[in-house]
This record gives C-alpha cells, sequence and structure tokens, in this order.
C-alpha cells in the first residue's frame, strides 16, 4: 500500500522485488508520463506540470507563500510545512517524482494485481495516464472516489476496504487446495 510519492516507492519495490509482492494498492499515484511522451503532444497535464515545476523552482519563494496560502484554505494537511530551510529538499523530491519518474512504465509491466484508489479531484492526478495503464496492464483497476488529494473521510474509508479486500482475497488464494 503506497500514497501518492508511496504508491512510486510501491512501484518500485515491486518492479525490483517481485517475489516479495503479491499485489499493491495504490492511493493517488502521480503517474505521469517521461518528457520525451509529452513534448509533441498538445498542452497536456504531465507538460503543464513539469512547467508549474520548472516555474517555481526558479521561485522557491512564491512556492513557500501558495502553501502558506493552501494550508490556510485547508487544502493541505496541516502537517505540511514548507519553509526556506526545507524549499530545496522538497522541489528536489518533486523533480524525481514528476520529471524524472519512470513509475507508469514500470506499472506497465508489472504483472500482478493493482488497484489504484484516487479522488476525482485531485491536482496530482492524471486521470489520462491511469487510463492508458488500465488498458495496457489487465491486471490494473481503477476506483475513482469523489475527493481529493488527502486520505480523510470518505476515501479512508475507501483505501480501508480495499486493503480488506486485498487481504481477504490472498488468505483465499493460499487457503485452496
Amino acid at each position: 500500500v503506497g500514497h501518492s510519492l508511496g504508491a512510486l516507492v510501491a512501484v518500485e519495490f515491486a518492479r525490483r522485488y517481485p517475489l516479495l509482492v503479491r499485489s499493491l494498492i495504490l492511493v493517488s499515484p502521480p503517474f505521469y508520463r517521461p518528457a520525451a511522451d509529452t513534448t509533441k503532444q498538445l498542452p497536456s497535464a504531465d507538460r503543464m506540470r513539469r512547467e508549474i515545476y520548472n516555474l517555481i523552482k526558479k521561485r522557491p519563494d512564491q512556492l513557500i507563500k501558495i502553501a502558506n496560502l493552501a494550508l490556510k484554505l485547508g487544502l493541505l494537511n496541516k502537517a505540511f510545512n514548507l519553509t526556506k530551510d526545507n524549499a530545496a529538499i522538497y522541489l528536489n523530491t518533486l523533480e524525481a517524482s514528476i520529471l524524472n519518474q519512470t513509475s507508469l512504465h514500470d506499472a506497465e509491466h508489472l504483472k500482478l494485481p493493482i488497484h489504484i484508489l484516487y479522488g476525482r479531484l485531485d491536482p496530482v492526478i492524471a486521470s489520462r495516464n491511469l487510463a492508458y495503464l488500465t488498458q495496457k496492464n489487465k491486471y490494473v483497476q481503477t476506483t475513482p472516489i469523489l475527493a481529493s488529494h488527502e486520505v480523510i473521510g470518505v476515501f479512508a474509508d475507501k483505501v480501508a476496504d480495499a486493503v480488506k479486500e486485498s487481504v481477504t482475497n490472498e488468505v483465499a488464494r493460499n487457503n485452496r487446495p
């Protein structure tokens, strides 16, 4: 089970250690296509995210102001704390997860059940990429939920249900004669 960047870590772990992973539950995975896949297309969500990243990389002070406003409006978890002292670390993480990731391609080739839950209002989700993944990998199922990125309320309940179902299915598989 992985949420957001943790979902990308879960995919990487499954890719590297396929004998240790029987299924994945990915919550709000920010799957993006490589830059080479988006350069010739009309504006895409992937390309817009890259452009936004490049803008905030040049002006981390503006990112801090936007993050503080988002906190005041309740759009971010209260534990989120972006300051001038940690902005560079945050930006490096964004670079690795947005600009240089291979998770979409890696998930496309995994041969294990993958259940993706995501909020329809989640700004980090590229639903087009999730649709692509479900077409390319028969083991992938998606569940959209009327939610944003944070796993709270109904979204948390749906994730808990998916985990229970996955564990139940695994126990049933192991108890077959």
